[in-house]
């Protein structure tokens, strides 16, 4: 296996398995802030850098539906995001704000924690490079290699597995990413609000057509 070579790791939580996690009662502080996070990150597509300091911020309320103005810092942008029923639950639990997130190594140890006693043990390819050029596929329990990373992938691909438009969906997790037609960037003129309430409208919208109710 060559040294320094990015693992691949094709991995998402899937709503069923989110379900499982929501309805899960935790044992201990540790593994409660990691359920909350599992959560959060899935419902709101933030990554971990932006989660750990999202309790800086209030929350806000359009008149329809609450939302958090969050920084992202990684690649100095900042959009909307609108907060779902089940986060909202969690919120009211820390005064309306985001908790206090610990490192990011703690959160992954007690992420593959949680996901064990919760019963989820999806098999999970892992793609290896070689020096030879040759590929080794190794097979992994969803537990033993989830971590803080993969919920923003989990909330991209839920959400356009539930036939969310892509665009709708890039304007929460990359709300300053140019469209592919030029034009449309000059004369698009949205605000971050705008897109937040698009989100919000389309989200539900596809939510009444689909039997699971994760994003309510």
């Amino acid at each position: 296996i060559i040294e320094g070579k990015t693992t691949q790791k094709d991995i998402y939580v899937n709503l069923p398995d989110l379900n499982n996690i929501l309805k899960y009662e935790p044992i201990s502080d540790n593994l409660q802030l990691a359920k909350d996070y599992c959560i959060l990150a899935s419902l709101t597509g933030m990554r971990f850098e932006s989660l750990q300091i999202a309790y800086l911020e209030p929350i806000q309320r359009h008149k329809d539906f609450f939302y958090i103005h969050s920084k992202q810092n990684k690649t100095d942008t900042e959009c909307y995001i609108p907060l779902m029923k089940p986060a909202l639950d969690i919120l009211k639990k820390y005064g309306n704000r985001f908790p206090k997130f610990p490192a990011n190594h703690i959160l992954n140890k007690d992420l593959k924690d949680l996901f064990e006693l919760s019963g989820i043990d999806t098999i999970i390819d892992i793609t290896h490079d070689t020096y030879n050029s040759k590929i080794i596929i190794e097979k992994k329990k969803i537990y033993e290699i989830i971590s803080t990373h993969d919920f923003r992938k989990s909330f991209v691909t839920n959400l356009n597995n539930n036939n969310v438009d892509e665009s709708i969906i890039m304007d929460i997790t990359h709300p300053n990413k140019k469209p592919k037609h030029a034009m449309s960037a000059v004369y698009n003129k949205s605000t971050l609000l705008d897109k937040a309430i698009k989100f919000y409208n389309e989200v539900n919208r596809v939510n009444k057509l689909s039997s699971n109710d994760f994003y309510c």
